[in-house]
């Protein structure tokens, strides 16, 4: 499948072609960067119980719920499409030069400081994660279907305004079956930007790499880390470990999501200590958007709610605490409930998400205990990595990935002895990363097992407030109770696990766990480590991305068919994937750039590194400043 990539530049030579499509590229990518940052920073800026990292993170997740307010509202009452984006446009220009200028005269003090060295290092992780973009074909490597699509679907109905009973992913699912705050976001700055696939491709990149931002500050607070050393760690796991570049790379809603959950934790971990709540009134307000983004952050909402009633118990904070950002939270839940209740009924809505209508299907096809059978099953195979589990029999056993497709017949399939090596091999480490301990890696299952040793040495209570160790128990609840929580929210059995579902977060705070109690080992161990999860990661990735560069053998006939030309090596998931591509005209990255990839992939590798290093070193100035 290939696309024109240059432009009609008439006498321009080739070489000025190339320049301009990869500016125009990156031009996209920090426009969509800065419509993203500016409009609610301004007001974020006036808090002044917040540090500038903490505002910045206050930023990204409001002005996200802005856009859903803007896009949604103007879909109900059929505005036209130039009036939200003309208002983001106008909230951009307005934030941008305000920012700046309260940034150059207040210099580093002040409530309006700027945290640019976390702007910078969010830059850098989407560049780099777009140069990885570049190069995929196609999504779903192994397993993972066709959900991708569904949500460029989704972003179409809200930036076309398609009647309510449209459905999606081959009429499978309902407008109601997810949440709406991506696509909204997604829609939005797609009127701006461009609806081609390889522009959303680029919105979903900036929209999915802004959980480095909470992800430093966690680091910060519960790892003890520098500013600057957590930062760096943001970006180090989030630009190599496998599990992360897989979801952000992926068109979905689940590391965007994970920003509204880590965000919420980390605004409700120091409740007991906030008498004015202001805290405790962002975690609401976070865990409540967090559920329109995807209704995986309901167990995690459901524990914040525990631990901040908790405290309630036994503090007494004032009912404005509570009521005001409820108030907030339960009018920008219902400006999109109260619409799916109107429009397909209580019942309807509630059973349009795989969640609950799996369970009710689920419920009537088997018998009741049979849930608790699959809970279990899934238990061990999110937990388990898949790769691991080749030798063993029943529901243990995981066989290796097809290398055919079985719907072309024997005639379009290779025989046993053609078999790729490499690509099981491969398949077993993109597998793998379905799984909790898959997605730590060997190197990051080392770590865990040398942290859990120092902890049991130096004991889990330290001072108050400062670390994981302080309240050890309330992290021992969360995962016992938390994990089988979010994996039973899926009623069928997985093979492959369900770790890149919903479990996110706890390897987020396992990793914390390991940076913290491992940060004080000698340097020549630290490094060893780090070599070794550098050069783990960078192949696991490498092989992802190899996965998604495979072409498969279709093509389009004259009348619309699809015919396939020669022996398939491909899974069935991948070849579906590859046919929606080609049946729905969707032009890639890849496709826009072709052979350029490479440099491409180079050129943002090289600005990637550049925009790390002005960070790093606005942090050093930043630092230095405070000091004097």
């Amino acid at each position: 499948m290939h696309f024109d990539i240059l432009l009609a530049t008439g006498n321009m030579n080739l070489s000025s072609s190339v320049l301009l499509l990869f500016l125009k590229l990156f031009g996209v990518t920090f426009a969509c960067i800065c419509m993203c940052l500016f409009p609610a920073l301004p007001f974020v800026q006036r808090l002044s119980s917040f540090d500038p990292l903490e505002k910045l993170c206050l930023a990204l997740s409001s002005n996200f719920v802005l856009m859903y307010i803007a896009q949604w509202g103007a879909y109900l009452f059929s505005w036209a499409q130039w009036l939200p984006a003309a208002l983001l446009l106008l909230m951009t220009a307005a934030g941008a030069a305000f920012t700046v200028a309260e940034s150059s005269k207040r210099g580093t003090k002040g409530n309006c400081e700027v945290s640019w060295e976390g702007i910078l290092i969010w830059m850098a992780l989407t560049v780099w994660i777009l140069g990885l973009q570049s190069g995929i074909v196609v999504y779903g490597a192994v397993s993972w279907g066709g959900d991708w699509f569904e949500h460029y679907e989704r972003v179409l109905f809200f930036l076309d305004r398609l009647p309510p009973n449209t459905r999606f992913l081959h009429g499978l699912w309902s407008i109601a079956a997810r949440g709406p705050l991506y696509n909204t976001s997604c829609a939005l700055l797609m009127s701006l930007l461009g609806r081609e696939f390889f522009s959303f491709q680029i919105i979903s990149t900036v929209l999915n790499t802004t959980p480095v931002i909470i992800i430093a500050l966690l680091f910060r607070r519960l790892a003890g880390v520098t500013q600057r050393q957590a930062l760096s760690l943001g970006f180090l796991l989030l630009a190599l470990s496998p599990f992360a570049v897989q979801q952000e790379t992926y068109t979905w809603t689940k590391f965007f999501t994970l920003s509204y959950i880590l965000g919420a934790i980390y605004f409700c971990l120091p409740a007991a200590n906030d008498p004015r709540g202001r805290r405790v009134a962002w975690s609401i307000l976070l865990s409540s958007a967090g559920t329109l983004a995807h209704f995986m952050a309901i167990p995690f909402l459901i524990f914040i709610g525990s631990y901040l009633f908790y405290h309630a118990a036994r503090r007494r904070w004032k009912w404005k605490t509570f009521l005001y950002p409820t108030i907030v939270s339960a009018s920008i839940l219902s400006f999109w409930f109260g619409y799916c209740f109107v429009s397909f009924g209580f019942k309807g809505t509630l059973m349009s998400n795989s969640t609950i209508g799996g369970f009710s299907q689920f419920q009537k096809d088997s018998a009741p205990h049979q849930y608790l059978r699959v809970l279990g099953e899934n238990l061990f195979t999110s937990l388990v990595p898949y790769g691991w589990r080749h030798g063993y029999t029943g529901f243990f056993n995981t066989p290796p990935v097809l290398q055919f497709d079985p719907r072309f017949g024997k005639r379009y399939t290779p025989l046993p002895q053609d078999f790729n090596r490499q690509t099981e091999w491969f398949s077993d480490l993109v597998n793998n990363q379905d799984s909790l301990l898959g997605n730590l890696g060997w190197t990051g299952m080392i770590c865990l097992v040398l942290a859990l040793l120092m902890a049991a040495s130096v004991g889990l209570s330290t001072r108050t407030g400062s670390s994981l160790g302080a309240k050890w128990k309330i992290w021992l609840i969360c995962f016992v109770i938390g994990i089988p929580l979010s994996i039973g929210m899926a009623t069928d059995y997985s093979p492959h696990g369900l770790a890149h579902i919903n479990l996110q977060p706890f390897v987020i705070f396992l990793l914390i766990f390991i940076v913290r109690h491992l940060r004080k080992l000698p340097l020549s161990a630290s490094g060893l480590l780090l070599c070794l999860f550098l050069m783990e990661a960078s192949f696991s990735t490498a092989a992802l991305i190899a996965l998604e560069q495979r072409s498969v053998p279709l093509i389009r006939s004259v009348d619309g068919k699809l015919l396939i030309t020669g022996i398939n090596g491909n899974n069935v998931e991948y070849v579906s994937n590859y046919a929606d591509k080609i049946q729905m005209h969707l032009v890639f990255l890849s496709d826009r750039l072709h052979d350029l990839w490479k440099p491409f992939f180079l050129s943002a590798s090289v600005l990637s590194l550049g925009l790390w290093g002005a960070a790093m070193a606005w942090s050093c100035e930043t630092h230095t400043r405070r000091d004097n």
